[in-house]
């Protein structure tokens, strides 16, 4: 299954080439939302789990990008641990804006928030051309959809393909990249660089 040809501003791109490796100057911003805890595999990584996540993810952020990273800060029986944790997301994860949650699903909450408050802007199609939701929880079914429907192609991002809901990527219309083992597009496999 692959995405619909797609014409814009910055010209076209072919039914075979993966879209999310587009170069920073061949596409326009694009928005990032991502679950930190999803992409880490748990809401108390380790601080290499945190750098090696945000150095794998690196290649698709470009400079006019906006975005949203969330994960857990609940406390812990380490006194400290959690603060260590979201100290070094907000340095790593910079400019993006960090948001902080506690309890389940308190991450994917915070990231529909701030997707609720892009999809009621209107034009949202000039301001960004694609949105990448990096999670596999099926929660953000629906607001792929919404995007999709404001005119942006919507990329997911996983960490390994177990974590992908059916759902979700039924409602992508653009890469399923999957960071773990070096990444690779299900989508796209082959034309992935």
């Amino acid at each position: 299954m692959t995405a619909s040809r797609r014409t814009g501003g910055t010209g076209g791109w072919d039914d075979l080439a993966c879209r999310i490796w587009l170069p920073n100057e061949a596409r326009p911003p694009r928005l990032h939302l991502l679950d930190l805890d999803n992409l880490h595999v748990g809401t108390t990584p380790d601080l290499e789990n945190i750098d090696r996540i945000r150095d794998l993810y690196e290649p698709f952020l470009g400079a006019d990008d906006l975005g949203c990273v969330a994960a857990n800060h609940a406390p812990r029986l380490v006194p400290g641990a959690s603060s260590i944790r979201s100290f070094r997301i907000r340095r790593r994860w910079r400019p993006f804006t960090v948001r902080l949650a506690q309890g389940a699903d308190g991450a994917d909450l915070k990231l529909i928030e701030e997707a609720r408050h892009h999809l009621g802007r209107h034009h949202l199609n000039e301001r960004f051309g694609d949105v990448v939701i990096g999670s596999g929880d099926r929660i953000f079914s629906d607001l792929a959809w919404r995007f999709r429907e404001a005119g942006l192609l919507v990329h997911v991002a996983v960490r390994n393909v177990a974590q992908l809901a059916g759902l979700l990527r039924d409602a992508c219309d653009g890469c399923v990249w999957v960071l773990k083992g070096g990444g690779g597009c299900l989508r796209h496999p082959g034309g992935s660089n």
